[in-house]
């Protein structure tokens, strides 16, 4: 009997049995996939209360996942709205701030055209005055002597000065400037001219290279005179003795090309991007305003030209400044 009893656990009893922990190990290991089979008696409705137990988890992993999946997509289109609205909220808090700092800016920049306007209004006499002296010390001169020549400067540049308080008047109650075609070489030899005494005096060597048959632009003289002379004093101011300015022509197409470079200081890469802000100054009190350059875009910008300049600190700068011939300009 015990015998026939251990045969009959062997042969009916401990296969089924084998096959149902096999699957609940796997079903552990997280395999769902499992099924049972069994012969058609007791261990039969094990096997299939087991079968029928596992498909029904299957089924409630697979929905679990769905809404985990549903669950993952609404987090994500949530987070990305709320991406979306925080780069708007940057975005509009950037603008913000720059139209607050242009406010300011403006503010700053009517404050100095009422400072500029009443300067024009005052130094009209003075001006005046000096011009009939220098008028006066050209007699006593004979025609073709050096120091006639220079009081003829002095006195174009006394001119030019009371033009550009005229026009800074002008330009409080929105003047406009007349443009003529000109020939930028001989714009640029007379301001040569000018600074002769000024390049002596601070020890620095002119080189110019002015380019031959150079196309005509269209523009005002005394505006674009200017702006090179702006562009000569910030060289100067910063080069040491025995600096070299180097001014250039050439044209290219369309384009008559100016170039202003000096072997000075140089200037870094967050000065670069600020130069040309209004009321924008690395100089001492005193020594400089800020307005310069902005005034130098202002006056390219009528004249439909753009500037953009080359430097590093220790290797001096380049100005460049790009304009449209007059024919090109017609069009």
């Amino acid at each position: 009997m015990a015998a026939a009893f251990y045969l009959l656990f062997q042969r009916v009893v401990y296969p089924p049995l084998e096959r149902l922990l096999s699957a609940m190990e796997r079903v552990e290991a997280g395999d769902l996939n499992v099924t049972v089979s069994a012969p058609p008696d007791e261990f039969g409705t094990l096997a299939a209360g087991f079968n029928s137990m596992i498909g029904q988890i299957r089924e409630m992993s697979a929905e679990r996942t769905r809404q985990n999946e549903t669950l993952q997509l609404k987090v994500r289109e949530a987070t990305g709205e709320l991406v979306n609205k925080n780069e708007q909220l940057e975005s509009a808090n950037l603008e913000l701030f720059r139209a607050s700092r242009r406010m300011s800016e403006l503010e700053r920049l009517a404050a100095a055209g009422q400072t500029a306007a009443q300067f024009a209004h005052e130094v009209g006499t003075p001006l005046n005055l000096i011009s009939g002296h220098v008028q006066l010390l050209k007699s006593r001169f004979e025609a073709g002597s050096k120091d006639l020549d220079r009081l003829r400067t002095v006195n174009s540049q006394i001119e030019r000065i009371e033009k550009i308080v005229r026009e800074m008047l002008d330009r409080t109650r929105f003047g406009e400037s007349v443009h003529v075609p000109l020939n930028l070489n001989e714009i640029l030899r007379k301001i040569f001219d000018t600074i002769e005494a000024t390049l002596d005096e601070s020890g620095v060597q002119l080189i110019s290279r002015l380019a031959d048959d150079l196309p005509l632009i269209s523009g005002d003289a005394d505006r674009l005179q200017q702006v090179f002379l702006n562009l000569v004093s910030n060289a100067l101011d910063a080069m040491r003795e025995n600096g070299r300015l180097t001014i250039s022509t050439a044209s290219d197409k369309d384009r008559v090309i100016v170039e202003v470079s000096d072997n000075g200081l140089g200037i870094d890469e967050e000065t670069r991007s600020q130069i040309f802000r209004p009321l924008f100054t690395t100089k001492k009190r005193g020594h400089g305003t800020g307005i310069g350059l902005f005034v130098v875009t202002q006056i390219l910008q009528e004249h439909h030209a753009e500037i953009s300049v080359e430097s590093e600190p220790g290797n001096g700068s380049r100005f460049t400044i790009r304009f449209l011939t007059a024919d090109n300009l017609a069009v």
